[in-house]
């Protein structure tokens, strides 16, 4: 598994937060290591800034994409994303007199503008999936398609599959296939002992 070529690129957005248990950062940090010995090149973005604006815009996280869109015109993004400024500066941005829709426009756009930025340094390829909270989000996965000139492949309407669990579940089963791995390893050394 360790040159694997259906692997070219993983891009992994984490919701993560504050008080994280180390077992989960360990296995990360692990599964990290592996991929850096493959040839792989990972893409990871760990903010949860849509989470803090919802809270702070009291908009239900569902709605950010759609509502950031029910605009007159395209604000200029945020100059930050991170979560430590992202509920000082949305309060800033509404007593400056901005609406609660172009507050979520400018999150999305920056959000947009730093998942294109990282995706162009790895390279776009013409088909490609965005998972984590942000593929549920039309207005930071179209602001991304706009910007990088190609459109993510969509799931069905009617689909059962959720691209925030896409991460984990790939995760899971790279994990499985490591574990395969070694319980054959394991096997064949027992037998050669015999």
């Amino acid at each position: 598994m360790e040159n694997h070529p259906i692997y070219k690129s993983i891009c992994v957005y984490c919701g993560s937060a504050d008080g994280l248990d180390k077992v989960y950062l360990d296995a990360a940090r692990a599964i990290g290591q592996i991929m850096a010995r493959m040839v792989v090149k990972p893409l990871k973005l760990m903010e949860r800034s849509m989470e803090v604006i919802a809270d702070v815009l009291s908009v239900p996280i569902e709605d950010i994409g759609r509502r950031s869109f029910e605009i007159d015109e395209e604000p200029a993004p945020v100059s930050n994303v991170c979560t430590v400024f992202a509920k000082s500066e949305a309060t800033s941005l509404l007593r400056a007199g901005w609406s609660v829709n172009r507050v979520l426009a400018a999150y999305c756009a920056a959000m947009a503008r730093r998942v294109a930025g990282l995706i162009e340094r790895m390279g776009v390829e013409r088909e490609f999936f965005i998972t984590g909270g942000i593929g549920k989000n039309v207005g930071v996965t179209r602001r991304i398609e706009r910007l990088i000139g190609v459109e993510s492949i969509k799931l069905p309407e009617n689909s059962v599959l959720d691209p925030q669990i896409a991460g984990a579940l790939g995760a899971a089963l790279f994990a499985h296939s490591l574990h395969r791995k070694a319980e054959k390893e394991k096997a064949a050394a027992t037998t050669a002992e015999l």
